[in-house]
């Protein structure tokens, strides 16, 4: 039903995304598997949905990226495969290319122990093989985050790393 009303009305989440969370939610919960897969069908949809939005630096999106690319690192934790899918297609859909924490988020979903979240985060890195000339080439180079920025990221923002320096 809201995959429905969402394909009618694909600005309402814009205007409300508190409810947002809600709907990934939903992608871990103990429900029937076709209506999480309608979930996951209904964000892939808003993905591209915030990407316009994004391009047309809508208002009320551009204040909820923080809490967005939070949201998609507390789905990468979720043992549910399906909430890392979408995780993943979020942040390879929404974020451009030289965004920092959703690159290291897809990076790390390379090595996930899912078939389908590996092969989403090669096709989110497929960018840098077959890169599109009016957005991602800047100076003849294929737009990446610096180095130093994304090593220091890695850093201080992976427990694991904080804790052993």
């Amino acid at each position: 039903l809201l995959s429905r009303f969402l394909a009618r009305e694909p600005d309402y989440l814009l205007k409300d995304p508190g409810q947002l969370p809600r709907l990934f939610d939903v992608l871990s919960e103990d429900i029937a598997p076709d209506l999480k897969t309608a979930a996951a069908h209904c964000l892939r949809r808003l993905a591209v949905t915030f990407q316009e939005a994004q391009r047309l630096n809508h208002p009320a999106l551009r204040s909820q990226l923080v809490k967005l690319e939070r949201l998609l690192y507390e789905n990468m934790e979720r043992s549910d495969p399906l909430s890392r899918l979408v995780a993943v297609n979020f942040a390879g859909v929404i974020y451009p290319p030289d965004h920092i924490p959703t690159r290291y988020l897809i990076l790390q979903a390379l090595g996930d122990k899912d078939a389908r979240v590996r092969a989403e985060a090669r096709n989110a890195f497929s960018i840098f093989l077959d890169p599109n000339v009016a957005n991602d080439i800047v100076y003849g180079r294929v737009k990446l985050p610096s180095f130093v920025e994304f090593v220091n990221h890695v850093r201080f923002s992976s427990p694991l790393l904080s804790h052993s320096s």
